[in-house]
């Protein structure tokens, strides 16, 4: 593997975090607020590096970023961001460790949403705006950013766009992966300031409109109050929130296609639909077991937290007006099945994606369709299209694959003195993105009492889930490093 261009990569990357961090740094010096130094400190440090890597790797060609240097530099972009964008925290001192500090960062940029502070109120207003901003960031992806804003990465972004989404990926809607790269930013800053405008309407000050914008655009979670939306009480920012976080829930291709036509068609496609309906499925069954197990009347108030709460877990969000850890238990495995789903592929969410899932479903009634009937020709279809069998083997693999980490780290984290409940939450919650879980880490809990050995699992679990599993495996495959 060519080094010198993974490198030269890395520090494209550095240089957007420090350019990022200007905007919580003028924050916290028009509040006047002792953690201007800490911004100011950090976006000098990590610009520092950034130009001593560039000065390093200059002459390194761009031809030179094939498909093994795209995985290195994808993988190692985030964790180069998670690394820098720590810094705040720790030299404001709101985190009194550097495991703490990257988890709350890798939570951020990974749209995990996954907390270590007990209280976040008392929290610098700049390091809560930078809280939202590492999630708007890692929401469309840091590496799409990236060949976005540049033009320094040449003919080597096709092998970075696939490392970044190396599942189902996103439908060619630009004649160059740079376009599309910069239509998908704009759909996405466009959503961003529709939301942030709504949310000021209905009552929020203009921080936190930007913080709770940037999380649900970004299907992130972090919010600026500890109780979350729940501190609220507004069925309008509720309903507001559940759109944004619906809408981004869906593949942004789709959004691309359906402004550019003017049109609804595109979001006839089948993975959305299929979406859609489970959306639909599950906020009925919640309403349904809400009122005739817990009370919850009238029905407008049950459906106001089934709404919230559905969208709010199968994008991945986080955000919660409702414990949903304390619902009966058949709603509590109704939305463990939401958390392991996640929305579309190409939109901000995690999870195992729609489309795998309804691949691998589709597969299994052809397959029982053959057994009734030997002779029949049938295959796997999406819609009007066939599916190739090699895509349902994609899809099959990865939900094993993606399974047998969740097992396994669920193991790990139990090993680590957490009880089984807490343990599958925590592996749930960070594999797919999603923050809240259950038990001790459920929706009024966080992770600050984790050990730092299951903090450190817990981070890799939010990268994995966030590069949806093959780019970091591929980072850790011998095949990666041997020539």
């Amino acid at each position: 593997m060519k080094c010198k261009v993974v490198i030269k990569f890395l520090s494209l990357i550095a240089g957007i975090i420090s350019l990022s961090m200007v905007f919580p740094w003028l924050l916290a010096v028009r509040c006047g607020t002792k953690d201007a130094h800490a911004f100011l400190w950090s976006l000098l440090l990590c610009a520092v590096c950034a130009g001593m890597a560039f000065f390093f790797s200059k002459d390194a060609p761009t031809s030179d970023l094939k498909t093994r240097e795209a995985f290195a530099g994808v993988t190692l972009s985030w964790i180069v961001a998670s690394v820098f964008g720590c810094l705040p925290f720790l030299f404001a001192r709101c985190c009194g460790t550097f495991t703490d500090a990257f988890f709350e960062t890798m939570s951020g940029f990974s749209t995990t949403g996954a907390t270590i502070f007990k209280t976040v109120e008392p929290l610098p207003r700049s390091i809560l705006l930078w809280r939202a901003e590492t999630q708007w960031l890692g929401g469309m992806g840091i590496v799409v950013l990236a060949i976005a804003v540049s033009s320094i990465l040449g003919g080597g972004v096709n092998s970075l766009f696939k490392a970044e989404a190396p599942g189902p990926v996103l439908q060619k809607t630009a004649p160059t992966i740079n376009a599309m790269s910069k239509s998908l930013w704009n759909v996405y800053v466009t959503v961003t300031v529709i939301c942030v405008i709504l949310l000021k309407l209905g009552g929020m000050s203009v921080l936190d409109a930007v913080c709770h914008s940037f999380s649900a655009v970004s299907t992130g979670g972090f919010s600026t109050k500890t109780a979350s939306i729940a501190y609220y009480s507004s069925p309008y920012i509720e309903y507001v929130l559940s759109a944004a976080m619906f809408v981004c829930g869906i593949n942004f291709s789709l959004h691309l296609a359906a402004f550019s036509k003017r049109s609804l068609i595109p979001y006839k496609d089948s993975e959305c639909v299929f979406y859609v309906k489970i959306v639909v499925c599950a906020i009925i069954a919640i309403v349904f077991f809400l009122m005739k197990d817990t009370g919850c009347k009238p029905f407008s108030a049950a459906l106001r937290q089934a709404v919230f709460q559905v969208t709010s877990i199968i994008t991945t969000t986080g955000f919660a007006t409702a414990d949903f850890d304390k619902w009966p238990s058949v709603l509590v495995l109704v939305m463990f099945l939401l958390m392991l789903s996640g929305g579309c592929a190409g939109s901000t969410a995690g999870g195992i994606k729609c489309i795998r899932i309804k691949t691998v479903w589709q597969a299994v009634k052809v397959e029982i369709k053959k057994l009734v009937h030997p002779n029949a020709i049938v295959s796997v279809r999406m819609g009007e299209q066939t599916v190739e069998d090699s895509f349902v083997a994609s899809a099959a693999i990865f939900i094993v694959l993606y399974l047998l980490i969740f097992a396994a780290a669920t193991m790990v984290i139990s090993a680590c003195e957490h009880d089984i409940r807490t343990s599958i939450g925590a592996a749930a919650a960070t594999l797919s993105n999603i923050g809240p879980g259950f038990g001790k880490v459920g929706p009024s809990g966080n992770f600050a009492d984790f050990t730092s050995l299951s903090k450190w699992i817990c981070s890799l679990c939010m990268l994995s889930g966030r590069l949806e599993l093959y780019t970091v495996l591929v980072l850790l495959s011998k095949d990666e490093w041997v020539k």
